[in-house]
């Protein structure tokens, strides 16, 4: 693996290292396309702050944004395909380690 593409693997940990954004992607995949507005009011979060934490998610290539015309232009968001891929690994990768034992001698 390249420097380059440890920095990005690492980028999408730190991005996740927040419980907003971490919350916000498990939503994203589990309602793909869903609205800014459903995701403010699922987290429970107001709409600057949760703005700043898609933008966070944005940059590090997990999510995309597509606005669409419903009368009104509104934001829906998706994982990208890299986004999505990582999210499977990730939780797959946590129901490995909760199977673990650590108590077992």
């Amino acid at each position: 693996m390249e420097i380059s593409e440890l920095r990005q693997l690492l980028r999408k940990y730190g991005a996740l290292d927040n419980e907003y954004r971490l919350k916000a992607v498990l939503l994203i995949y589990e309602k793909p396309g869903i609205s800014f507005n459903e995701l403010a009011r699922e987290l429970g979060i107001e709409r600057g702050l949760l703005a700043y934490h898609l933008g966070v998610l944005k940059a590090t290539n997990l999510i995309t944004m597509n606005p669409r015309r419903e009368g009104r232009k509104l934001s829906h968001y998706r994982l990208t395909e890299e986004g999505r891929k990582f999210i499977e690994d990730l939780l797959s990768n946590f129901k490995r380690f909760q199977k673990i034992n650590y108590n077992k001698k």
